[in-house]
């Protein structure tokens, strides 16, 4: 238990510090074992060779920022700590297939070569099929907010609670379908200002909710990933690495542009009173939806 400690605790401490100087030496000192016994250690507990994962998630990094932001790629290459900018496109390479400037420019993001941050996560069970959005008219609240590019769509559970308990307590009011839209905000050019949108199907609502504006789920070819394991206690980050890191990394198909959605269908039409005392109870229904290129 000891060791499993200590590599959750280094695994997190190597997030933090992707964009600093990290050898085998420092991170061996900071975990408190020799360079030798924590390299084997790392190896029985995840299956990697250490030096390997710090570089597949400084590359996979540096593919994120290749995507959402306008740096240079010598840029990217110092920021994630390659040599030069040759090392690194060689890496890039190696890893993705494509060359950063042919990652940068093509359609889509496909998601073979990533890698998501390790992490004990529970395996959900999940039903995958293509579908066609139509557009959908729906009344909510946009909630802007700054987080690493790494870590726009992990580590958001407290943001999301917050924002849905907002957006219910400004308007007394929960429908049958309630939808989130999660993405970059278009608004800025600005590196890791994101946006979260909570709102409701405006064909089930009733009356007027002045708190909400006006806005449209726009048509389009989805991934839909319904979540079929027990929706109590779910984590979602679990949602996130089903998605992303089990679901999409099987499938030979290419994410388009756009947010991703969440759908939360409840057994039936809450009172507000109700559904804040008890909201997981009343949610029969999770789908996950993800754009794709068809």
């Amino acid at each position: 238990m000891l060791q499993e400690s200590v590599i959750r605790e280094i695994i997190l401490w190597i997030e933090q510090n992707l964009e600093s100087r990290l050898s085998l030496d420092t991170v061996a000192d900071k975990s408190g074992y020799t360079k030798w016994h924590f390299q084997r250690l790392f190896k029985n507990q995840t299956g990697l060779a250490l030096g390997s994962y710090i570089r597949a998630r400084r590359l996979s990094c540096s593919a994120v920022a290749l995507r959402l932001t306008n740096d240079s790629i010598m840029d990217i290459s110092l920021r994630y700590r390659f040599d030069s900018q040759q090392t690194f496109c060689r890496a890039f390479k190696k890893q993705f297939n494509l060359t950063p400037s042919e990652y940068r420019k093509r359609q889509g993001w496909k998601i073979e070569g990533f890698c998501l941050p390790l992490r004990e996560n529970k395996e959900l069970s999940v039903q995958v099929k293509l579908t066609q959005f139509p557009a959908i008219n729906l009344l909510g609240t946009k909630h802007r907010y700054t987080k690493d590019i790494n870590e726009w769509n992990l580590k958001t559970d407290e943001l999301r609670r917050h924002y849905w308990m907002d957006f219910f307590n400004k308007n007394h009011y929960v429908t049958q379908h309630l939808y989130a839209i999660h993405g970059v905000d278009q608004s800025t050019n600005a590196e890791g200002h994101f946006l979260y949108t909570t709102a409701l199907d405006e064909q089930d609502v009733d009356i007027a909710l002045p708190q909400t504006t006006n806005l449209q789920l726009p048509a389009g070819n989805y991934l839909e990933i319904k979540i079929t394991s027990s929706l109590h206690g779910i984590d979602y980050n679990d949602i996130i690495y089903t998605a992303y890191g089990k679901v999409l990394a099987e499938m030979d198909i290419v994410r388009g542009e756009g947010p991703d959605v969440e759908q939360y269908v409840l057994k039936s039409k809450p009172t507000y009173e109700a559904f804040i005392n008890d909201s997981r109870n009343f949610i029969q229904e999770l789908n996950y939806y993800i754009p794709v290129i068809i």
